[in-house]
């Protein structure tokens, strides 16, 4: 896994990654991340351990979703960030429940490479996907689309 960026400028718009602190493992970090200065959600961040794999988990996502998801290349710029800084076989967690229609679709059992994040994810270099819930003891979050290089 490459550096995490503290700003990204693209489009007139400005992607923020602030640090926040250590999470539950000394490889895990957290992050808030603000596009325009405003909260768009939370990151986490595990460097790896051993056979563990470094991902990345994007979650509780605020109301600036649908701001993001309705400008395709802001988005497209966004997802291609991750893409530049996980390696081969690193994944991307995006948490989903907050959007409706994309819930929806998979659950009525459309592929995730078929939805229009799965594209994105797709053209930006991810190229295997899952949609899962993983029951963690209460730390899980919500259902999620892996994606990883």
């Amino acid at each position: 896994m490459r550096k995490i960026p503290d700003r990204l400028v693209y489009l007139g718009h400005v992607i923020e990654f602030k640090f926040v602190g250590r999470g539950r493992f000394k490889e895990e970090s957290n992050y808030i991340v603000y596009l325009d200065g405003n909260l768009l959600c939370m990151m986490k961040v595990f460097r790896g351990r051993g056979y563990y794999k470094p991902w990345i988990e994007l979650y509780s996502f605020t109301e600036l979703w649908s701001e993001l998801k309705n400008n395709v290349n802001l988005f497209k710029k966004f997802l291609h960030l991750f893409s530049c800084i996980l390696e081969k076989d690193e994944s991307l967690y995006i948490e989903y429940f907050h959007d409706a229609s994309l819930t929806k679709e998979l659950e009525q059992g459309r592929d995730v490479e078929a939805t229009f994040i799965g594209r994105l994810l797709y053209e930006v270099g991810f190229r295997g996907f899952k949609d899962w819930y993983i029951p963690e003891g209460m730390w899980e979050g919500g259902q999620k689309i892996e994606a990883w290089k």
